[in-house]
């Protein structure tokens, strides 16, 4: 019997694939496996995916969940026995990445699972730990082993224990910072949780002084294995998921430990540089074989170690991975038979292109590379002796289908070589091949079943979203049987339809809870409607805009009609702040003029920014006049603080009259003057924004004083503005820069602890000095 099933997520699909029978071995050499280096996150959700799905069937197969098992035939002993764990291999084209995952996520649904590793033994967790512990004992002083083993079980520290050690010493050695924190004193005032950690600090120092003792007196692997008694990691490991592994890697330092010191080096010290270089070289060991072959578990392994062996239920996983083409994309490519292939570069026109020798090399290393695919394929089809799947997932199956009837032969013929040479997975042989002709297709059923493939296949489509509810995946599963029986004109039981309609409940719950999750309302809306933080300028802007809207909340819009001036019908009322929603009431400041626009000079804002710039870098310390403004303002173009056109721009004049009015004059002589001081400060936010609802929260305000006096142990604020005031009294002036000078006096108060006698505007526009009450 052969059947195929297939799952997606949210578009993503996977495939599988189910076969019986006998085949030849296939032909070729047992090649090494070419492996990518890296795992995209993309692929390590679809190998979590395919994981899981594996699982599930795997737990039908052999009944884990109450259900009837599996039954095989036994040729041995001839007669039918329920399905085990050592029955069923899930096959990889490559371990690396993908072998790692699905470990884990059979271990996470508790079923047995063994992986044929050929590396990944200086990766694994348990010998990361102890390396790094070798290395502390070597020298202390290395504060990433330290941090590892003290988060480690060995110490057991929390993260926010371990940032309070780095608190007691903030520079200097991690090391340093838990000498410090264990030998303070002042115990009686701390609480227990912090005497806790101090002792357990303590016993683990005395722990590391014998080690260093009996790393310097005694053999390397005696030290490994006193490390393992005194501290019980040996023990710990082989209690978490897959722990005779892992106190097998264990045991494994301990025994390379022990043969090199039978050789010419000894030494703790030694031994670790000999890791690292094997590290560096990428020697890495193969984690120990701690399971035999006739054990009780799921085998993993590689395409090219199955090669030979036969296996009762196997699952070929990873079928739409995309073929690894890294060295086709080589700059340079090699053949014996065709020589070397290279780009070649034009540099006038600063193109590169591939060269006719490289093309054809590529298209040579290309057909060996599907050549050799294709032997795998073969050889990963045939391990099967009863049931074969094959899983796979891709982002939109429907479209996919399409793709496989236009490439797929009509009836049993094969595949156009065309087709064989653009494939990119083993899926994109697989479909075209089990497809029917467009005239002999049916519909897609309504429960994920399918008879669109040639006879003895099945395909199941199920959203990769519901792997992640073994409820759901089993509901899936149940309304696939019950479309199979119907197929085959059998009574469907009535213990199915009981079952779809329990998980028809349970789906509903879910929806329910659901709905009340993507229906939460943050409590925190008025805070998410505005920043965190705001500079003083914009809390003035708004509150003025805000001000301005009260004042004018009353005006109408009255007439006969419709105006012709604004659009409203007669008899229409509409605010100010209605209005500035619908009309550009205020032309909004760009950041960045365009190029062609400054040729036209600066904006009024740009004049401002470049006095400023002029007040906070002139030398108060000598005589100031025209000439001497004049060269400070070329310093300061050849120094970039200004362009030419903004040193062009400065009233040198109006700079001169303004040091020639009393506080001028002042700022000249006084005994400190701090210019562009910045600040950061919290507010209420309801100071800030007119509009805050609920309760009240603090924001940040930034902000820049222009000027801060020193005088006799007073300190005078000082504002320049560069505004035109024509026609505006001084009132006015005065009302509209109220708030930013109370904020400037308030963030000086708090900041430096001293109050702002006297705070005053000065504008070079007019020349007036108004003094801020």
């Amino acid at each position: 019997a052969k059947e195929l099933s297939r799952v997606a997520e949210n578009g993503e699909d996977h495939l599988s694939t189910e076969a019986a029978g006998e085949e030849e071995e296939a032909n070729g050499e047992d090649e090494p496996e070419k492996e990518s280096s890296e795992i995209t996150v993309e692929e390590m959700e679809r190998a979590e995916l395919e994981a899981r799905l594996i699982a599930f069937r795997i737990r039908d197969l052999v009944g884990s969940d109450g259900t009837s098992p599996y039954f095989l035939y036994d040729r041995k002993e001839k007669r039918m026995k329920p399905v085990r764990f050592r029955d069923i291999v899930i096959l990889l084209r490559s371990a690396r990445g993908w072998a790692p995952l699905f470990e884990e996520q059979f271990r996470l649904l508790g079923l047995p699972v063994y992986v044929e590793r050929g590396g990944g033994y200086f990766s694994a967790t348990e010998i990361q730990v102890m390396l790094s512990l070798l290395q502390l004992i070597d020298n202390p002083y290395q504060d990433i082993p330290l941090a590892s083993v003290l988060r480690s079980p060995i110490v057991g520290l929390s993260a926010e224990e371990l940032a309070l050690l780095r608190l007691e010493r903030k520079k200097g050695s991690f090391y340093d910072a838990v000498i410090r924190f264990t030998t303070s004193k002042g115990e009686n005032g701390q609480s227990i949780e912090h005497q806790e950690l101090k002792a357990t600090l303590r016993r683990f120092l005395e722990k590391m002084g014998r080690w260093r003792d009996l790393a310097r007196r005694g053999a390397l692997s005696r030290l490994i294995w006193q490390i393992y008694r005194e501290t019980g990691y040996y023990d710990f490991v082989g209690g978490l998921p897959g722990g005779k592994e892992r106190q097998a890697n264990l045991q494994a330092l301990y025994d390379r430990a022990r043969l090199f010191e039978e050789g010419a080096f000894r030494g703790l010290f030694r031994f670790l540089r000999f890791v690292e270089r094997m590290k560096e070289r990428g020697d890495d060991m193969g984690t120990a074989r701690a399971l035999g072959e006739q054990e009780d578990v799921v085998r993993i392994m590689t395409i090219h170690k199955s090669k030979g062996l036969e296996f009762p239920i196997v699952f070929l996983a990873g079928a739409s991975k995309t073929f690894n083409e890294q060295d086709l994309r080589s700059p340079t490519l090699f053949s014996k038979d065709l020589g070397i292939g290279t780009d070649v570069v034009d540099f006038d026109l600063s193109i590169r292109s591939a060269s006719l020798p490289k093309l054809a090399i590529r298209e040579r290393e290309k057909k060996e590379m599907l050549a050799e695919e294709m032997r795998l394929l073969y050889v990963a089809l045939t391990r099967a002796k009863e049931k074969l799947y094959i899983v796979a997932t891709l982002p939109d199956y429907k479209k996919e289908e399409e793709r496989w009837k236009e490439k797929g032969g009509k009836g049993d013929e094969p595949l156009p070589a065309y087709h064989l040479l653009s494939a990119k997975s083993y899926l994109d042989w697989i479909g075209p091949a089990l497809i029917l002709p467009r005239d002999s297709s049916q519909d897609l059923s309504s429960n994920g079943a399918s008879p669109r493939f040639k006879e003895g296949f099945t395909l199941q489509v199920i959203p990769a979203r519901e792997l992640s509810h073994p409820t759901r995946m089993k509901g899936e599963e149940i309304r696939s049987e019950i479309w199979e029986t119907l197929r085959r004109f059998e009574t469907v039981p009535v213990s199915l339809i009981h079952e779809v309609e329990e998980e028809t409940g349970r789906q509903a719950m879910a929806e329910e809870e659901l709905e009340r999750i993507l229906g939460w309302t943050s409590p925190y809306t008025p805070m998410e409607r505005h920043p965190a933080k705001q500079s003083v300028s914009e809390i003035k802007r708004k509150m003025q805009l805000f001000q301005e809207e009260e004042e004018e909340q009353e005006m109408l819009w009255l007439g006969s009609g419709i105006d012709s001036g604004t659009g409203f019908a007669s008899d229409a009322a509409i605010s100010l702040r209605q209005a500035s929603s619908s009309f550009p009431l205020r032309r909004p400041r760009l950041a960045r003029r365009p190029r062609f626009m400054e040729e036209g000079g600066l904006t009024a804002t740009e004049k401002g920014t470049a006095m400023h710039t002029v007040m906070q870098h002139l030398d108060l310390t000598r005589p100031l006049d025209r000439d001497r403004v004049e060269e400070e303002l070329k310093s300061f173009v050849r120094r970039e603080l200004l362009t030419p056109e903004q040193a062009k721009s400065i009233d040198i004049d109006g700079i001169l009259r303004f040091f020639n009015t009393r506080m001028g004059r002042r700022m000249l002589t006084a005994s400190h003057v701090y210019r562009e001081v910045p600040f950061t400060f919290k507010i209420p936010a309801s100071r800030a924004y007119p509009d805050w609802e609920g309760e009240d929260e603090e924001i940040l305000v930034q902000g820049i004083v222009d000027a801060l006096i020193e005088e006799e142990g007073h300190l005078l604020l000082l504002d320049y503005k560069t505004d035109r005031t024509d026609g505006i009294e001084d009132g006015e002036l005065i009302r509209r820069y109220r708030l930013q000078v109370a904020l400037y006096r308030e963030a000086v108060g708090n900041i430096w602890r001293r109050p702002v006698a006297r705070s005053f505007l000065y504008f070079f526009h007019g020349e007036k000095l108004l003094e801020v009450e």
